[in-house]
């Protein structure tokens, strides 16, 4: 079971499980009904999730996950939902009611002397599948927030970025993985080249929107520069001008 950083981050555990509904891996499940909270996330393997919050008057509790079977609930959707998240929606609901009825004061600030930063080290997650990032970085006692996917040339689902980047981090950090779209490419270098040859190098790495300038059509003409240029990523759908000289 993959519980997070969380409840690592410093000496005062309450203090520190605010950030998790405060812009952290829980922050779905704010009630955003102005009673302070603090939460938990938890996931086993890919197939079972928690939420856990709290008011200084109630608890709530929602796990949601796959009765049979230990088939991934990540990047399946019902209803237009990522499966993943609803454990933050019942939470949410099931606090408000909570909060509706009990209200909730302040939690205490820790003493000076007893909150210290910790930095340990973030591994490179970049080009594993996002579960497998997911893992990895919940094994290492990070929290992780699945952002939008992105242009990038590696396949669909495969980690294209992390924010932030492998190094010394706070051990509370949230971590950030942004995975592939699928629909990314880099622009080939195809500077010099004749144009039947630039026009093979720039479908071969998917880009097929191409806008060939007059001078492109000379018999001698040659490549002198693209926009995007060379070595850009970009979505393969996007337009890439060619100009050319004899």
């Amino acid at each position: 079971m993959h519980s997070g950083a969380d409840t690592r981050c410093c000496s005062h555990r309450g203090v520190c499980l605010q950030g998790v509904i405060n812009g952290g891996t829980g922050s779905q499940a704010d009630t955003n009904d102005g009673i302070p909270l603090i939460g938990k996330t938890g996931t086993h393997e890919t197939y079972s999730t928690m939420m856990i919050e709290s008011s200084t008057k109630a608890t709530t509790a929602v796990w949601v996950g796959r009765w049979d079977g230990q088939a991934s609930l990540w990047n399946e959707y019902y209803d237009g939902n990522a499966l993943q998240n609803v454990r933050y929606y019942i939470a949410q609901d099931q606090q408000r009611a909570a909060n509706d009825l009990l209200g909730g004061d302040d939690f205490p600030s820790p003493a000076n002397d007893l909150t210290r930063q910790v930095l340990t080290d973030l591994p490179n997650v970049v080009g594993q599948t996002v579960e497998q990032a997911t893992q990895t970085l919940e094994s290492e006692g990070f929290s992780v927030n699945v952002g939008a996917p992105v242009d990038s040339d590696q396949p669909a689902n495969i980690v294209a970025a992390q924010d932030p980047a492998a190094g010394r981090v706070a051990g509370s950090a949230t971590i950030t993985i942004s995975p592939s779209n699928g629909q990314g490419g880099t622009v080939p270098n195809v500077v010099g080249d004749a144009r039947n040859a630039a026009q093979q190098k720039l479908a071969a790495a998917g880009f097929t929107n191409i806008g060939w300038d007059a001078d492109c059509a000379k018999p001698a003409a040659k490549v002198d520069s693209t926009t995007p240029a060379a070595g850009t990523a970009a979505n393969k759908t996007t337009a890439v001008a060619v100009k050319c000289s004899e």
